[in-house]
Protein backbone atom coordinates (compact mmCIF):
# COMPACT_ATOMS: atom_id res chain seq x y z
CA UNK A 1 0.00 0.00 0.00
CA UNK A 2 2.81 2.41 0.88
CA UNK A 3 4.80 1.85 -2.32
CA UNK A 4 2.22 1.09 -5.05
CA UNK A 5 -0.96 2.72 -6.30
CA UNK A 6 -2.90 -0.51 -6.81
CA UNK A 7 -2.66 -2.20 -3.41
CA UNK A 8 -5.57 -2.11 -0.91
CA UNK A 9 -5.01 -1.38 2.76
CA UNK A 10 -7.07 -3.90 4.75
CA UNK A 11 -7.81 -3.25 8.41
CA UNK A 12 -9.74 -5.54 10.76
CA UNK A 13 -9.91 -4.32 14.32
CA UNK A 14 -11.69 -2.86 17.32
CA UNK A 15 -12.10 0.77 18.31
CA UNK A 16 -12.71 1.85 21.89
CA UNK A 17 -13.02 5.51 22.77
CA UNK A 18 -14.10 7.61 25.73
CA UNK A 19 -15.07 10.52 23.44
CA UNK A 20 -15.44 10.92 19.67
CA UNK A 21 -15.77 14.52 18.50
CA UNK A 22 -17.01 14.38 14.92
CA UNK A 23 -16.79 18.17 14.63
CA UNK A 24 -13.02 17.93 14.75
CA UNK A 25 -12.82 14.70 12.77
CA UNK A 26 -14.85 16.12 9.90
CA UNK A 27 -13.06 19.47 9.91
CA UNK A 28 -15.50 21.50 11.95
CA UNK A 29 -13.11 22.56 14.70
CA UNK A 30 -14.55 23.32 18.11
CA UNK A 31 -17.58 25.40 17.05
CA UNK A 32 -20.22 22.72 17.54
CA UNK A 33 -23.15 25.13 17.29
CA UNK A 34 -22.06 27.05 14.20
CA UNK A 35 -24.47 26.21 11.40
CA UNK A 36 -22.12 27.76 8.82
CA UNK A 37 -19.20 25.47 9.62
CA UNK A 38 -17.86 23.60 6.59
CA UNK A 39 -17.58 19.85 7.05
CA UNK A 40 -16.12 17.39 4.59
CA UNK A 41 -16.45 13.63 4.26
CA UNK A 42 -14.09 11.75 1.97
CA UNK A 43 -13.80 7.95 1.99
CA UNK A 44 -10.46 6.55 0.77
CA UNK A 45 -10.66 4.54 -2.43
CA UNK A 46 -7.92 2.07 -1.46
CA UNK A 47 -9.17 1.22 2.02
CA UNK A 48 -10.99 -1.91 3.13
CA UNK A 49 -11.98 -1.56 6.76
CA UNK A 50 -13.91 -3.62 9.30
CA UNK A 51 -14.21 -2.23 12.82
CA UNK A 52 -16.14 -3.22 15.91
CA UNK A 53 -16.85 -0.04 17.87
CA UNK A 54 -17.44 0.74 21.52
CA UNK A 55 -17.57 4.49 22.08
CA UNK A 56 -18.60 6.00 25.37
CA UNK A 57 -19.62 9.42 24.02
CA UNK A 58 -20.16 10.86 20.49
CA UNK A 59 -20.74 14.53 19.65
CA UNK A 60 -21.62 16.29 16.39
CA UNK A 61 -22.93 19.87 16.46
CA UNK A 62 -25.85 19.75 18.95
CA UNK A 63 -26.20 15.97 18.77
CA UNK A 64 -24.79 13.85 21.60
CA UNK A 65 -24.95 10.09 22.14
CA UNK A 66 -23.64 7.63 24.72
CA UNK A 67 -22.77 3.92 24.67
CA UNK A 68 -22.36 3.77 20.88
CA UNK A 69 -21.74 0.22 19.64
CA UNK A 70 -21.85 -1.53 16.26
CA UNK A 71 -19.71 -2.50 13.29
CA UNK A 72 -18.33 -0.16 10.63
CA UNK A 73 -17.23 -1.44 7.20
CA UNK A 74 -15.63 0.65 4.46
CA UNK A 75 -15.06 -0.74 0.98
CA UNK A 76 -15.32 0.60 -2.57
CA UNK A 77 -15.73 4.15 -1.17
CA UNK A 78 -18.86 3.22 0.78
CA UNK A 79 -19.38 3.05 4.54
CA UNK A 80 -21.75 0.48 6.06
CA UNK A 81 -22.86 0.76 9.68
CA UNK A 82 -24.55 -2.38 11.00
CA UNK A 83 -26.17 -3.35 14.31
CA UNK A 84 -25.75 0.21 15.56
CA UNK A 85 -27.05 1.00 19.03
CA UNK A 86 -26.71 4.08 21.23
CA UNK A 87 -28.43 6.09 23.93
CA UNK A 88 -29.50 9.63 23.10
CA UNK A 89 -32.13 12.17 24.10
CA UNK A 90 -33.12 9.99 27.10
CA UNK A 91 -34.00 7.04 24.86
CA UNK A 92 -32.33 4.43 22.67
CA UNK A 93 -31.80 4.23 18.91
CA UNK A 94 -30.89 1.12 16.93
CA UNK A 95 -30.50 0.45 13.24
CA UNK A 96 -28.21 0.34 10.24
CA UNK A 97 -27.13 2.75 7.55
CA UNK A 98 -25.00 3.37 4.48
CA UNK A 99 -22.95 6.28 3.15
CA UNK A 100 -22.12 5.74 -0.52
CA UNK A 101 -19.36 8.12 -1.59
CA UNK A 102 -18.53 6.41 -4.88
CA UNK A 103 -19.82 9.39 -6.88
CA UNK A 104 -17.31 12.17 -7.47
CA UNK A 105 -19.56 14.99 -6.28
CA UNK A 106 -22.27 13.55 -4.01
CA UNK A 107 -23.08 11.20 -1.15
CA UNK A 108 -26.04 8.88 -0.86
CA UNK A 109 -26.94 8.50 2.82
CA UNK A 110 -29.63 6.04 3.87
CA UNK A 111 -30.68 4.29 7.05
CA UNK A 112 -33.35 2.22 8.77
CA UNK A 113 -33.70 2.89 12.46
CA UNK A 114 -35.87 2.22 15.48
CA UNK A 115 -36.36 5.06 17.98
CA UNK A 116 -37.48 4.07 21.48
CA UNK A 117 -38.61 6.37 24.31
CA UNK A 118 -36.86 9.49 23.02
CA UNK A 119 -37.62 12.92 24.48
CA UNK A 120 -39.09 14.69 21.45
CA UNK A 121 -38.15 18.18 22.67
CA UNK A 122 -34.49 17.13 22.80
CA UNK A 123 -34.86 15.45 19.39
CA UNK A 124 -35.98 18.71 17.76
CA UNK A 125 -33.26 20.68 19.57
CA UNK A 126 -30.36 18.34 18.82
CA UNK A 127 -31.39 18.01 15.18
CA UNK A 128 -31.63 21.82 14.96
CA UNK A 129 -35.38 21.77 14.29
CA UNK A 130 -34.75 19.83 11.08
CA UNK A 131 -33.46 22.77 9.07
CA UNK A 132 -36.13 25.34 9.93
CA UNK A 133 -34.59 28.81 10.18
CA UNK A 134 -34.25 30.00 13.76
CA UNK A 135 -37.16 32.24 14.75
CA UNK A 136 -39.40 31.06 11.90
CA UNK A 137 -40.15 27.52 13.09
CA UNK A 138 -43.77 26.43 12.72
CA UNK A 139 -43.08 23.52 15.04
CA UNK A 140 -39.79 23.19 16.92
CA UNK A 141 -38.28 22.25 20.25
CA UNK A 142 -40.17 25.09 21.97
CA UNK A 143 -43.54 23.86 20.68
CA UNK A 144 -43.62 20.12 21.31
CA UNK A 145 -42.89 17.71 24.15
CA UNK A 146 -43.55 14.03 24.82
CA UNK A 147 -42.04 10.57 24.48
CA UNK A 148 -41.44 9.39 20.89
CA UNK A 149 -41.33 5.85 19.51
CA UNK A 150 -40.82 5.42 15.79
CA UNK A 151 -39.61 3.19 12.95
CA UNK A 152 -37.89 5.36 10.34
CA UNK A 153 -36.68 4.79 6.77
CA UNK A 154 -34.53 7.63 5.44
CA UNK A 155 -32.61 8.33 2.23
CA UNK A 156 -31.01 11.52 0.95
CA UNK A 157 -28.35 13.03 -1.31
CA UNK A 158 -25.60 15.29 0.06
CA UNK A 159 -22.57 17.03 -1.39
CA UNK A 160 -19.06 16.26 -0.17
CA UNK A 161 -19.25 19.14 2.34
CA UNK A 162 -22.32 17.58 3.98
CA UNK A 163 -24.89 20.01 2.56
CA UNK A 164 -28.12 18.17 1.93
CA UNK A 165 -30.03 18.35 -1.38
CA UNK A 166 -33.51 19.09 -0.04
CA UNK A 167 -35.18 17.94 -3.26
CA UNK A 168 -33.71 14.48 -2.74
CA UNK A 169 -34.79 13.67 0.79
CA UNK A 170 -37.18 10.80 1.37
CA UNK A 171 -38.43 9.72 4.79
CA UNK A 172 -41.16 7.41 5.96
CA UNK A 173 -41.78 7.26 9.70
CA UNK A 174 -44.31 5.25 11.67
CA UNK A 175 -44.58 7.32 14.85
CA UNK A 176 -46.32 7.34 18.22
CA UNK A 177 -46.06 10.06 20.88
CA UNK A 178 -47.05 9.49 24.50
CA UNK A 179 -47.67 12.14 27.18
CA UNK A 180 -47.50 14.82 24.53
CA UNK A 181 -48.03 18.55 24.58
CA UNK A 182 -48.30 21.20 21.86
CA UNK A 183 -47.35 24.68 23.09
CA UNK A 184 -47.98 27.90 21.17
CA UNK A 185 -48.65 25.93 17.98
CA UNK A 186 -49.79 28.74 15.69
CA UNK A 187 -51.99 26.72 13.25
CA UNK A 188 -54.26 25.68 16.14
CA UNK A 189 -55.06 29.33 16.86
CA UNK A 190 -57.50 29.16 13.95
CA UNK A 191 -59.82 27.41 16.42
CA UNK A 192 -59.83 30.39 18.79
CA UNK A 193 -63.28 31.37 17.46
CA UNK A 194 -64.66 28.36 19.32
CA UNK A 195 -62.09 27.61 22.05
CA UNK A 196 -60.33 30.00 24.42
CA UNK A 197 -56.84 31.07 23.40
CA UNK A 198 -55.49 30.07 26.82
CA UNK A 199 -56.58 26.47 26.25
CA UNK A 200 -55.10 26.39 22.75
CA UNK A 201 -51.72 27.67 23.94
CA UNK A 202 -50.95 24.39 25.73
CA UNK A 203 -52.76 21.29 24.47
CA UNK A 204 -51.95 18.05 26.26
CA UNK A 205 -52.73 14.61 24.85
CA UNK A 206 -52.14 11.08 26.12
CA UNK A 207 -51.18 9.48 22.81
CA UNK A 208 -50.91 10.20 19.10
CA UNK A 209 -50.08 7.86 16.22
CA UNK A 210 -49.49 8.55 12.54
CA UNK A 211 -47.34 7.78 9.51
CA UNK A 212 -45.30 10.75 8.31
CA UNK A 213 -43.84 10.91 4.81
CA UNK A 214 -41.34 13.44 3.46
CA UNK A 215 -40.71 13.78 -0.27
CA UNK A 216 -40.21 16.59 -2.80
CA UNK A 217 -39.52 19.01 0.10
CA UNK A 218 -42.97 18.40 1.59
CA UNK A 219 -43.92 16.79 4.91
CA UNK A 220 -47.16 14.84 4.43
CA UNK A 221 -49.36 14.01 7.42
CA UNK A 222 -52.38 11.74 6.85
CA UNK A 223 -55.47 12.13 8.99
CA UNK A 224 -54.88 11.47 12.69
CA UNK A 225 -57.00 11.79 15.83
CA UNK A 226 -55.87 14.00 18.70
CA UNK A 227 -57.76 13.57 21.97
CA UNK A 228 -56.53 16.52 23.95
CA UNK A 229 -57.16 18.63 27.02
CA UNK A 230 -58.68 21.41 24.91
CA UNK A 231 -60.71 19.54 22.29
CA UNK A 232 -60.86 16.23 20.43
CA UNK A 233 -60.09 16.77 16.77
CA UNK A 234 -58.83 15.22 13.55
CA UNK A 235 -55.83 16.76 11.83
CA UNK A 236 -54.16 16.26 8.46
CA UNK A 237 -52.16 18.33 6.03
CA UNK A 238 -48.83 19.24 4.48
CA UNK A 239 -45.90 21.42 5.49
CA UNK A 240 -43.16 22.24 3.01
CA UNK A 241 -39.52 23.23 3.55
CA UNK A 242 -40.35 26.88 2.78
CA UNK A 243 -42.66 26.86 5.81
CA UNK A 244 -45.83 26.94 3.71
CA UNK A 245 -48.45 24.99 5.63
CA UNK A 246 -51.81 23.52 4.67
CA UNK A 247 -53.33 21.97 7.79
CA UNK A 248 -56.92 20.75 8.08
CA UNK A 249 -58.80 20.38 11.36
CA UNK A 250 -62.10 18.59 11.92
CA UNK A 251 -63.90 19.25 15.20
CA UNK A 252 -67.22 17.83 16.40
CA UNK A 253 -69.96 20.48 16.31
CA UNK A 254 -71.69 18.75 19.23
CA UNK A 255 -68.51 19.05 21.29
CA UNK A 256 -68.20 22.74 20.49
CA UNK A 257 -71.81 23.28 21.55
CA UNK A 258 -71.23 21.37 24.78
CA UNK A 259 -68.10 23.42 25.52
CA UNK A 260 -69.98 26.66 24.84
CA UNK A 261 -72.77 25.61 27.17
CA UNK A 262 -70.33 24.63 29.91
CA UNK A 263 -68.46 27.95 29.79
CA UNK A 264 -71.59 30.10 29.60
CA UNK A 265 -73.38 29.10 32.82
CA UNK A 266 -75.03 32.48 33.35
CA UNK A 267 -76.58 32.50 29.89
CA UNK A 268 -77.61 28.86 30.33
CA UNK A 269 -79.35 29.54 33.64
CA UNK A 270 -81.29 32.56 32.37
CA UNK A 271 -81.96 31.79 28.74
CA UNK A 272 -81.09 28.16 28.09
CA UNK A 273 -78.09 27.07 26.01
CA UNK A 274 -76.62 29.92 23.96
CA UNK A 275 -75.07 28.77 20.67
CA UNK A 276 -72.44 30.92 19.00
CA UNK A 277 -74.22 32.84 16.20
CA UNK A 278 -71.61 31.64 13.72
CA UNK A 279 -72.57 28.04 14.50
CA UNK A 280 -76.29 28.70 14.37
CA UNK A 281 -76.07 29.86 10.77
CA UNK A 282 -74.08 26.91 9.48
CA UNK A 283 -76.16 24.77 7.08
CA UNK A 284 -75.41 21.65 9.17
CA UNK A 285 -75.92 23.31 12.57
CA UNK A 286 -79.02 21.19 13.31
Amino acid sequence: FAFTDEELLSIDGDVTSRNLDLNSLLGGGDETSNADTNYQLVLPERLKLHLSTNIRHVAFRRFEADAFTGTIDIKNKALYANDISFRAMEGTITGSGTIDASSSDSLLISCDSKISNVDITKLFYQFENFGQAEGTETIGDKNVSGILNSDVTFASMWDKKLNVNEKQIYTFADISIEKGELKDFEPLMALSTFISVDELKAIKFNSLSNQIEIKNRVVIMPKMEIKSSAVDLEMSGTHDFDNMIDYHFVVSLDELRARKAKTSKKENNEFGEEVEPFLRHLPFAD
